[in-house]
């Protein structure tokens, strides 16, 4: 990714793994706590992507009326850990 990066470009990674390996490589780490959700259009197009991807959900999703449904409902881990660089060339 770097190599594709322009002078100036950041490289994101979302989820990182090995977050030693890429400090060592330059990357700088951020993690952003708090309550974080999914916001469909609609709360029917959530109870329609709830029913085909997360049927554990739906009676839950269905029961809030909205179109924002938290990751914790979803059963998902949320996106909260990012890692990034700034490449300088």
């Amino acid at each position: 990714m770097e190599r594709a990066c322009r002078p100036g470009g950041c490289v994101a990674i979302v989820w990182p793994n090995n977050i030693g390996w890429l400090a060592a490589h330059g990357y700088q780490y951020a993690s952003f706590a708090g309550p974080m959700s999914v916001d469909f259009a609609s709360h029917r197009e959530a109870v329609e992507l709830a029913e085909i991807f997360y049927p554990d959900a739906i009676g839950e999703v269905r029961r809030r009326g909205s179109s924002r449904v938290p990751y914790d409902v979803l059963g998902i881990n949320p996106p909260r850990d990012l890692a990034f660089k700034v490449i300088a060339r």
